[in-house]
């Protein structure tokens, strides 16, 4: 018996739009596009305004994506990842020091678009400050709370941070400096069965939680 075999489709490159956003995605029909570009555009099927094929983006298709300078290339846009600018083919911005326009340069770093490389350089160098302020925070929790983990910090100053510690059952909320801790009802004997070995320490240091 003759096994039937059935041709892959290929995938090909569509440009969908609901009515403020857009999206490149690969599929191997329009209508399959348009049910992929309504998933990643968080909107329903009959939303998106238009749905049509973009035969120069095909190479992309093994790939999944395609590079955002491709994309402006060909006429989209996008939105500076730094200072929120409109980045395009040919924009550009005013800039106070020289009084004069600043004609974009587009750089490109992973999934994220900036209008010029100092844009690029200044969100690299605020994502590595946040990054340190938060490991610091991390530090100082675990040090003044032995044996708790870290759920969340906040971005703010002072920083607002979350933990779990030895005993409890939630999460405990605590504003960095400050002289109390917030601890679930449910909680309040374990947090000081928790903290009652470290209280003569704590209170000859000045420190009251």
């Amino acid at each position: 018996m003759n096994q039937q075999i059935t041709a892959v489709k290929p995938l090909k490159a569509y440009s969908v739009q609901d009515d403020e956003h857009g999206e490149v995605v690969f599929a191997t029909s329009g209508i399959a596009a348009r049910r992929i570009g309504a998933n990643q555009l968080n909107t329903d099927f009959e939303c998106i305004e238009s749905c049509r094929r973009l035969p120069w983006a095909d190479k992309y298709a093994s790939a999944g994506r395609v590079p955002s300078l491709e994309l402006i290339a060909h006429g989209w846009w996008f939105e500076c990842s730094h200072c929120y600018r409109k980045v395009c083919e040919d924009s550009c911005h005013y800039d106070k020091e020289s009084g004069q326009e600043v004609m974009h340069q587009p750089v490109e770093e992973g999934d994220c678009i900036f209008c010029t490389p100092a844009c690029r350089d200044a969100e690299l160098k605020a994502r590595a400050e946040a990054k340190a302020r938060k490991e610091a925070t991390i530090k100082l929790v675990t040090d003044k709370f032995p044996g708790v983990e870290v759920k969340w910090v906040g971005d703010g100053e002072p920083a607002k941070v979350s933990f779990t510690f030895p005993g409890g059952s939630y999460a405990a909320h605590w504003t960095v400096g400050e002289g109390t801790i917030d601890v679930a009802n449910g909680d309040t004997a374990s947090w000081e069965a928790y903290r009652e070995p470290y209280r003569q320490k704590e209170a000859a240091d000045g420190n009251l939680d």
